[in-house]
């Protein structure tokens, strides 16, 4: 009789154990990018310092009527317009105009049907065709390369990391990586929808500085760093981190995501860009009615300084030492002080 009782105590007790274990495990699984926050993430309080890296300008470009996207690489500065969003505009460091990139609107071989991003790198021009489910490549001298077929995915974003092209769709939180010879697609790391709070991760920024990939949800003060493989490397809140009322929606992650109109929170992440070791975030504090753009170590997303950015401002990039922007419908270039980098 005690031996049979042994047996059923042994079995219950394992089965509760294992369920248990289960359980933690799941709980584990599911908070590992909560973990990540909670954890990994500390605040950066204080005022910011504000410091003046940009001198003075010494070119301006008034003939866009509506740009939104700007690239810059070691061949020149390249600028989206959007009644012209079949091809992109490009001027050489001397600054003068030197051509249009693209083949226009249409389906044909390196026609666009819908471009909704572009990145330069190595000076090949990446487009993400978000009507063709393609990614374009072009020289800068405007020869087209060839087009990669993404699967029916829809490219909203794309840029690139040790020569593979990264894209952000609209269908999953994770990267595709593609490989630019066979086409292959690769995804990235998986992360559930509760984890990324919400699916922030739908709206935001991702860049690239060729050695890691890094994102700025446009709705949450925080930086995200990745791997080449798409894995989540460190995480860290802006100097200002504030969460908006995005946060108090469902979490019903069978619901389509609650889209947040921009004009409809505090603070807004709009844009990066990346100078020697630092990565600096354009922000819109609609409050105080003010941008400003600030700068963090890239190796540990340690706050360095901020600046106030030209009126208006949509997009900017640093190169050399040059400090470019796209405002109202100007393309701005500005000297930078790189001793204030340096610092």
């Amino acid at each position: 009789m005690l031996t049979n009782c042994s047996k059923y105590l042994t079995f219950i007790l394992t089965f509760i154990i294992t369920i248990v274990a289960l359980v933690l495990s799941g709980c584990v699984e599911k908070d590992r990018f909560s973990g990540i926050i909670k954890t990994e993430i500390s605040d950066q309080s204080g005022d910011r310092i504000l410091t003046k890296p940009v001198g003075e300008r010494v070119f301006r470009h008034s003939e866009f009527l509506n740009p939104v996207l700007l690239e810059v690489s070691e061949n020149g500065i390249f600028v989206l317009d959007i009644p012209d969003s079949s091809r992109v505009s490009m001027f050489d460091w001397n600054f003068d105009f030197v051509n249009k990139i693209g083949k226009g609107t249409g389906q044909g071989p390196g026609e666009f049907g819908g471009l909704s991003d572009f990145h330069v790198s190595n000076g090949t021009l990446y487009f993400s065709d978000a009507a063709n489910a393609l990614i374009h490549l072009y020289s800068s001298n405007n020869e087209y390369i060839r087009s990669i077929s993404l699967d029916s995915e829809v490219p909203f974003q794309v840029t690139v990391l040790k020569k593979k092209p990264v894209i952000k769709t609209g269908s999953t939180e994770r990267f595709l990586f593609v490989d630019p010879q066979s086409g292959e697609l690769t995804k990235g790391e998986t992360i559930s929808t509760d984890d990324v709070r919400y699916r922030y991760l739908l709206q935001d920024r991702i860049l690239s500085d060729n050695r890691h990939i890094y994102r700025i949800p446009f709705f949450f003060g925080l930086l995200i760093k990745y791997d080449e493989e798409g894995k989540v490397i460190s995480a860290r809140k802006m100097v200002d981190y504030s969460e908006t009322a995005i946060e108090d929606q469902s979490r019903n992650p069978e619901e389509d995501p609650v889209m947040v109109r921009s004009d409809e929170v505090d603070i807004l992440s709009v844009s990066g860009a990346f100078f020697d070791d630092r990565f600096c975030v354009l922000r819109n504090n609609h409050v105080e009615n003010q941008k400003t753009i600030d700068c963090y170590r890239k190796s540990d997303f340690e706050y360095s300084f901020s600046f106030y950015p030209p009126e208006n401002i949509r997009d900017f990039k640093i190169y050399n030492n040059w400090f470019a922007a796209i405002h109202d419908s100007t393309l701005s270039v500005w000297e930078i002080d790189e001793a204030v980098f340096s610092q």
